[in-house]
């Protein structure tokens, strides 16, 4: 066994105690250095995926971009529209749509001679045709037609209608004659004698001869007499 002095004891453990703490501070280096390329790293791989999201949400925005003008079309409309002009529209818009944004047809769009569901496509112009002369004389004809045949119609119904209103003077009952204003029923025989007698009414003043009808009673009851 070997035997030191004193002395070299204490050299001995100055020795270890040295080689213990340079030992220690490696280790420490060691561990500093490794943390912070740890840390390096994390910022790396943060960077990038931040960079990645960037590029990815650029890349989706162009894309719906280009969705976007894909759905779309330009169309130039003219002729005989309100608002003729260049529109922009849906894809596979019809013809009627785009006339529908041009502010409708105007009063000589000659909309017979055109396909109003025709597909519009992108770029195209489109001329609304105006009605010729010859048409829309024709068209004025057939609603001059129209309109006397409705007057030919409507005329009879009106007269008639007007006439059941009123009290007929050869005709009319005891009761019919006692509502019309101011005739009571002395007067109303008095104009059943009168029209017995003397063969019927031919006029509607002859009741003024009639007894009890004077010019003021006339006046008031005329409009609702008639004479058949």
């Amino acid at each position: 066994m070997l035997k030191f002095t004193k002395r070299e004891e204490l050299i001995l453990l100055v020795v270890v105690v040295t080689l213990l703490l340079g030992s220690g501070i490696l280790v420490v280096n060691y561990l500093r250095r490794g943390s912070g390329m740890e840390f390096v790293a994390n910022d790396i791989e943060e960077e990038l995926a931040g960079k990645q999201t960037e590029d990815e949400l650029a890349t989706e925005t162009e894309r719906e971009q280009v969705e976007e003008t894909k759905e779309q079309i330009m169309v130039q409309i003219g002729g005989a529209v309100n608002k003729p002009g260049v529109y922009q529209l849906e894809v596979d818009s019809r013809l009627f749509e785009l006339i529908e944004e041009a502010g409708g047809p105007s009063a000589k769009a000659d909309l017979d001679n055109v396909n109003l569901v025709k597909r519009l496509s992108d770029s195209e112009q489109i001329v609304i045709p105006e009605k010729t002369v010859e048409e829309e004389q024709r068209e004025e004809v057939a609603v001059e037609e129209s309109e006397r045949e409705e007057s030919v119609e409507t005329e009879p119904i009106t007269s008639t209608a007007k006439d059941t209103d009123k009290v007929d003077l050869n005709n009319a009952s005891q009761t019919e004659l006692e509502e019309l204003q101011g005739v009571g029923p002395v007067t109303a025989q008095n104009i059943i004698e009168y029209r017995q007698s003397e063969g019927g009414f031919n006029k509607i003043e002859e009741i003024k001869e009639v007894s009890g009808v004077g010019e003021v009673t006339y006046q008031q009851i005329k409009d609702e007499l008639l004479v058949r």
